[in-house]
């Protein structure tokens, strides 16, 4: 497809933008940074955005996973965010939520075609994250 051989009109659009910041110096590095956002073309931007959202529900079902108990995932999460017990509150809100979420990640992966995105390498770690992820 055009989006993974870089030839998109995205990908193209980007490449002359970051040609001309990198003539201008480096007084435009913040403006090149978020045009890299695009690199790769609308593909990858997607890419990155269901590969975020996967990895922020492993980050935050991770923790339960591992642990034996309700209580002791909450006591890993309060030593890993030792004075922090905001932090620790949206953990286990989030978990409350994890048959609402789960719900809404599969949809999100049914509308993933095989090879679509999975096939991106940092895509490809968070859904073996995913499968590999066990329930308490």
């Amino acid at each position: 497809s055009l989006a993974s051989t870089g030839t998109d009109v995205v990908s193209v659009a980007v490449a002359r933008v970051k040609a001309l910041i990198d003539e201008h110096g480096p007084d435009f590095l913040p403006l090149r940074t978020f045009v890299e956002q695009f690199e790769g073309g609308l593909h990858m931007n997607r890419v990155r955005v269901l590969t975020r959202y996967i990895e922020a529900y492993l980050d935050a079902e991770e923790p339960f996973a591992c642990s034996a108990s309700f209580e002791d995932a909450i006591m890993l999460l309060r030593s890993r965010y030792r004075g922090d017990a905001a932090a620790v509150a949206q953990y286990a809100h989030a978990h409350s939520r994890l048959a609402r979420r789960s719900v809404l990640l599969l949809k999100i992966l049914d509308e993933v075609s095989v090879g679509d995105m999975t096939d991106v390498a940092p895509c490809h770690d968070a859904v073996r994250r995913l499968v590999n992820l066990e329930s308490a």
